[in-house]
């Protein structure tokens, strides 16, 4: 399939980046061409607040489940699912649900016949701002920066469009951004 976008209407690699949370979990979907990359869309996947609690979270990893399957309808021709994950917290309970979101996250790619890839949050900070242990905002003012959107997107959304992109450089397929 080929999609039309800024990069001279060639064919892109499409790749669906993750940031998983039970909460809100972020999403992109970028492709690549000839060493560049675009982002053509992203957004993030807010759960409902009355569904929190341990009884509530199979209806929050449904959602998610659900919302990232439409994403697969919309752009059938994702070669490739890379998520952010790694990252270990000082609360237990907060660290095993953002492991169910990633789990979700790992069916989905499974469910589509795709390998996935995991990231630390680090690595891609370094890969895509060159600094290991940026912030979440020079993140994103960095991403803004490089595919021309505002600097104001959520930073769940931001961390996935990182995501997306740090595994399209860590394979070869970006190598030059601007």
């Amino acid at each position: 399939m080929t999609t039309k976008g800024t990069i001279r209407d060639v064919e892109l690699k499409m790749v669906l980046g993750v940031d998983p949370g039970t909460i809100t979990t972020g999403w992109a979907v970028i492709g690549t061409a000839e060493g560049h990359a675009m982002e053509l869309w992203s957004g993030h996947i807010k759960t409902e607040s009355s569904d929190s609690g341990p009884d509530n979270m199979g209806r929050r990893l449904h959602y998610i489940k659900e919302y990232l399957d439409a994403v697969f309808l919309v752009h059938p021709d994702i070669e490739s699912v890379a998520f952010e994950g790694g990252f270990i917290g000082k609360h237990p309970q907060a660290n095993m649900a953002i492991g169910y979101a990633r789990g979700i996250a790992m069916l989905v790619a499974a469910e589509h016949g795709l390998k996935h890839y995991q990231y630390a949050p680090a690595t891609v900070k370094k890969t895509v701002t060159d600094h290991g242990n940026a912030t979440k905002s020079m993140l994103t003012r960095s991403i803004a920066s490089m595919f021309e959107i505002e600097p104001t997107i959520q930073e769940d959304e931001s961390d996935a469009i990182g995501v997306a992109l740090c595994h399209a450089i860590k394979i070869g397929d970006v190598w030059w951004m601007g």
